[in-house]
């Protein structure tokens, strides 16, 4: 029980929910990546977004003449000037990995694609990092490629919702008006009820 309490102690109030339902075998990886999704919005609204965000964005839509190092500058500067803000730092990390990768944008989607890594890297920082220690050493996946697999099948699940969070974050870095968005769920014709065999 001690065991547990010291997991539970790494997650926000936010993320133990998703947790609760990650522990349940039973349950699909839609039903986690559904709590997951409210989770990050919750989160995003609760430390007020990333207020630095169209700063970050500047740096990656920079002319490619400064060397990353010099941007990778810029942006701890922009860290700093925010105080280590937790969302600004991992924003910056994310930046500093597409500018290394030379991710290619087109023109006006720097701000999109800064902000699906943005949240993707949330959800994993706040949530898989922190599940993937109790999760393998309760012998809930019997390896930690095991763990992998499963975590790849939730991102996949989420990714359009993650889609239209980042959309939201784009037009409101501060979160005050992001909503969870709508499940895609999808609607069975009344017509074809009417077939079924009743047992």
């Amino acid at each position: 029980m001690a065991e547990n309490d010291r997991f539970e102690k790494y997650l926000g109030a936010g993320w133990r929910t998703a947790a609760n339902y990650a522990e349940n075998e039973n349950a699909s990886l839609e039903d986690i990546g559904d709590k997951l999704v409210e989770s990050l919005v919750y989160c995003l609204r609760e430390y007020n977004g990333v207020p630095s965000f169209q700063e970050i964005a500047v740096v990656l839509k920079a002319p490619m003449e400064p060397s990353p190092f010099e941007r990778f500058s810029t942006l701890e500067d922009i860290v700093r000037d925010r105080k280590g803000h937790r969302h600004t730092k991992v924003a910056a990390n994310e930046a500093k990995t597409l500018l290394v990768t030379n991710r290619a944008f087109e023109p006006g989607d720097v701000e999109m694609g800064l902000a699906q890594a943005l949240c993707l890297a949330l959800v994993k920082h706040y949530f898989f990092a922190r599940v993937c220690p109790k999760m393998t050493a309760t012998e809930r996946f019997s390896n930690h490629k095991e763990f992998l697999e499963w975590q790849d099948g939730i991102e996949h699940s989420i990714q359009p919702r993650i889609e239209l969070i980042a959309t939201q974050l784009v037009k409101d870095p501060d979160a005050r008006k992001l909503r969870v968005p709508r499940k895609n769920t999808k609607r069975v014709p009344t017509s074809e009820l009417l077939y079924e065999v009743l047992v």
